[in-house]
């Protein structure tokens, strides 16, 4: 038990005692002090009330018989004074006659003593009253503490006697349910008032329930105010049983819980929803998709998971700031849900809001869920929607922004079960579309779930590959057209897998790329390749300059060029026997970048080669001020050359173009002998392929070399099977 210091230290209680008999006073002063009290005397009324208003004693013994007023009145004076209705008064008279003792408790006596006195039982009297008044007032601050801990907690207390429908409560109470403060009793419907009828009712029957099986209730209850007031109140209330005095009496609270339900509202909200656009987020997208699965698996319908990611956004937020993409987020939400909202949007699924959901994911990527999808054919009809969305530019401060969207398509039942399936296979869709050139959509299918599950498996390996150096080169030489003597030597790739034997990059570059190994591996083929010329030129081998292929990932990185000065040097290679192959899209990409990178290259001294010319984005201004050496005229182009005129006329214009810029031309993936007449034909200066050679090992370029050399070159070219793709 805490005990307050100042209350244990607390002096004696004071008495004000009121006589005008002097003798009196001295003798209940004595009285008084035997039994541990203090006090003050006086003897007159208005005396008596001056010093009531200043001592504030514990006790007033009061004389009926005063000189100015009679003690009557002047104990009705005591009663309206600060703090006098709580105070004790003692009557002390000289007449113990029903009238004057009803007269004394009318006037505000809490009891009397008749005189003459009998000390004794004053004493006894007094030690009662001061027990009385101290348990009365404990009890009063009791009440006024359980009612400013309602007040502050905003719970008021009600308890109902059931079979006397008797209901008393607390003021807290009474505010809450919107009652005046004045009638702490009432019956059930009267408290229960503000509650719709049918509402209350079934509170009644809830309550009469719980009491005859002894249980606890809870429930809440929302209260619309009046047309033009405040919005709807939430009351929560609770009730438990107890028996008293063989009645059966429910003890309960009510509570309004009104601000914590709107903050659990917001909450759940922030929880579920994307603070930036608003749309819903990635949890409440799971929840969404096990919804609409179920309820399509009980009707035997079709559900769509689009998985959008954004084409070249990373480049606009890094060009106009984060600010600029956040905004840039929002608009394309906007135009999304707008897109979503028309009524034809998806002419055969229904447009309503709940058939057709968006929300973000993250960063840049969205989501969309379209219900009870009737076919396939519709869903490629949203995709084209989706996509056309991004036709136009976006706007804003004067900036324009183009935006493209990889699309990846899961469908239910056919890809998967379940949400996290669902999602998986949209994902695995997605990047297959971004492989494919993005801005383009795809579905997903069996080979890309089995593709996908390889480069998963692959990855740990293709990381250790490095480290345990099981990559090797392969060269596959460049010849002339004419002669057939190899002119260059391009490096290829191949991974000498423990398990699956020998690679070639079509199973791992893409992995690599994904993953930013091809960095690595990429400085890692350049430095074994011009290791491998300058050895056979140590050799004294009349070896033609290797060609290296140099990834986007590699070129656009600041390092390339002090890493290409110190491979040259470490290596000893004659700068002009090595040739980087650079594919024309990736110098497209950032012009400016690719003027300084190959004019830096250039002054080194290493020759340039444009790969895969044709497919990218061509441009004969930018091809004039780039120092290249070379264009490859690229492989689909080969392919059909000798049955297609539009592919001959291509490669025709390509040779011409090399000529009239004093470039070098190598048609590659010759397959075929008539590929080769036809390129020999148009005047193609140089070729690569199968038909001329395959990719092999340095041993078998320097039994290659050696042979020329040795002035003995094969009557013909090696004859290779065309099954083999490097």
């Amino acid at each position: 038990m805490v005990v307050n210091r100042g209350d244990a230290e607390r002096e004696a209680p004071l008495a004000l005692v009121i006589d005008d008999d002097p003798t009196m006073r001295l003798m209940l002063q004595a009285t008084l002090r035997r039994i541990g009290l203090r006090s003050v005397t006086v003897a007159d009324a208005l005396s008596a009330l001056q010093a009531f208003d200043r001592l504030q004693p514990d006790l007033v013994l009061l004389d009926i018989g005063l000189p100015d007023i009679d003690g009557f009145e002047a104990c009705r004076r005591l009663r309206a004074r600060p703090r006098g209705h709580d105070t004790p008064v003692l009557v002390l008279t000289g007449h113990d006659d029903a009238a004057s003792v009803e007269r004394a408790f009318e006037s505000g006596a809490t009891d009397f003593i008749a005189k003459p006195i009998n000390w004794e039982i004053l004493a006894h009297r007094v030690r009662y009253i001061l027990r009385s008044a101290h348990a009365f007032t404990e009890v009063a601050r009791s009440h006024e503490r359980l009612a400013a801990a309602q007040r502050v907690a905003g719970i008021g207390s009600w308890e109902w006697s059931v079979g006397a429908d008797r209901l008393e409560c607390s003021a807290q109470a009474l505010r809450i349910m919107g009652l005046p403060e004045y009638s702490p009793s009432a019956d059930f419907d009267a408290f229960f008032a503000p509650w719709p009828l049918p509402q209350r009712r079934r509170l009644r029957a809830s309550l009469e329930q719980a009491a005859a099986a002894d249980e606890a209730i809870e429930l809440e209850q929302v209260l619309d105010g009046a047309e033009g007031e405040a919005p709807p109140r939430v009351l929560q209330l609770r009730g438990q049983v107890r028996e008293h005095d063989g009645v059966r009496v429910i003890h309960g609270t009510v509570q309004d819980i009104t601000e914590r339900r709107a903050a659990e509202a917001r909450i759940r909200h922030l929880a579920y929803h994307d603070s930036l656009t608003g749309l819903p987020n990635r949890a409440w997208l799971h929840e969404r998709i096990e919804w609409a699965l179920a309820r399509a698996q009980r009707l035997q319908r079709t559900v769509a998971v689009l998985l959008l990611d954004l084409d070249n956004f990373k480049r606009v937020n890094d060009t106009l700031g984060h600010s600029m993409g956040d905004r840039l987020l929002c608009a394309v939400s906007q135009r999304l849900k707008a897109l979503l909202r028309r009524s034809d949007a998806l002419a055969r699924v229904p447009a309503a809001s709940d058939a057709m959901q968006l929300t973000r994911l993250g960063g840049d990527e969205f989501c969309i869920v379209a219900d009870d999808v009737p076919d396939e054919a519709s869903v490629h009809q949203l995709a084209n929607r989706v996509l056309g969305a991004f036709a136009e530019p976006f706007s804003f401060d004067d900036q324009l922004a183009v935006l493209g969207s990889s699309i990846g398509v899961a469908l239910y039942p056919r890809d998967g079960s379940d949400a996290e399936t669902l999602m998986k296979a949209a994902d695995v869709a997605m990047y297959h579309a971004k492989g494919e050139g993005r801005n383009r959509y795809s579905f997903h299918s069996a080979v890309m779930n089995n593709r996908s599950a390889e480069l998963f498996r692959m990855e740990p390996a293709l990381r250790q590959a490095l480290e345990r150096d099981e990559f090797v080169l392969h060269y596959q030489p460049i010849v002339d057209m004419d002669s057939g003597a190899p002119v260059g030597l391009e490096a290829l790739l191949r991974w000498q897998h423990p398990e699956h034997g020998l690679l070639l990059p079509g199973r791992f570059i893409q992995l690599a790329e994904e993953t930013d190994l091809i960095v690595r591996i990429g400085e890692w083929v350049l430095r074994h390749a011009c290791a491998q010329g300058a050895a056979w030129a140590a050799q004294s081998l009349a070896a033609p300059p290797v060609s290296v292929n140099v990834s986007g990932a590699q070129f656009r990185r600041a390092s390339l060029v002090p890493l290409l000065a110190e491979v040259l040097a470490a290596t000893g290679i004659d700068p002009a026997q090595l040739k980087l192959e650079i594919t024309e899209s990736v110098l497209m990409r950032d012009v400016e970048l690719a003027q300084r990178n190959l004019t830096l290259v250039r002054q080194m001294g290493v020759r340039l080669s444009i790969d895969d010319f044709g497919t990218g984005y061509s441009s004969l201004a930018y091809l004039r001020d780039f120092p290249v050496d070379e264009l490859k005229l690229d492989r689909s182009f080969v392919v059909g050359i000798a049955g297609d005129a539009r592919n001959a006329a291509i490669a025709s214009a390509v040779i011409a173009l090399g000529r009239e810029l004093k470039l070098s031309v190598v048609a590659e993936g010759i397959e075929q002998s008539a590929q080769a007449t036809q390129l020999r034909c148009l005047g193609c200066p140089k070729a690569q392929g199968f038909f001329f050679h395959e990719p092999m090992p340095a041993a078998e370029v320097e039994v290659l070399l050696r042979r020329r050399q040795q002035q003995a070159p094969p009557q013909q070219p090696l004859t290779l099977d065309p099954s083999v793709a490097p």
